[in-house]
This record gives structure tokens, C-alpha cells and sequence, in this order.
């Protein structure tokens, strides 16, 4: 199992090709938590997932290749 931060600058012009990404690999995905800031006018947000697959490198690559987006993991 690994756990995956997402950070998401831009929020509304990367979230459809974020979304095509998280859908191609759901089915690794055990669970996963969106935080947003609704206090500022920042459009930026937090992904949290729960992943269970080793191809999580291949993943975090396909998400890091998104411009405004930092993926990071580590081992649960």
C-alpha cells in the first residue's frame, strides 16, 4: 500500500486531465480525500490517495507530468 500527495496549483484548468489519470488507475485506488481552500481566491488543492499497486512510480509519473501538478509517495 502507498499513500500519495497530490498538490494541484491551477485547480480548474488541470482537474480533466487529472481526473482521466485518476480514472485510468482506479482501480488501484483504495481511497482517496480532495482538500480545497475556500477562504482565499487561491485555485489550489490537496489530494490525498490510498494506492495498492506496485506500478505507483508509473503513476506518480503520469501525474507529474500534468503542468501545476506535484505528485509525491511513500510506502504505507
Amino acid at each position: 500500500m502507498y499513500i500519495i500527495s497530490i498538490r494541484v496549483s491551477k485547480r480548474r484548468l488541470e482537474v480533466p486531465e487529472l481526473q482521466h489519470i485518476l480514472t485510468e488507475y482506479g482501480k488501484n485506488i483504495y481511497a482517496r480525500l480532495g482538500l480545497h481552500n475556500q477562504e482565499t481566491d487561491e485555485k489550489n488543492g490537496i489530494i490525498i490517495i490510498a494506492y495498492n499497486s506496485e506500478n505507483v512510480e508509473e503513476f506518480v509519473e503520469d501525474l507529474n507530468s500534468i503542468k501545476d501538478i506535484t505528485a509525491n509517495y511513500m510506502q504505507a
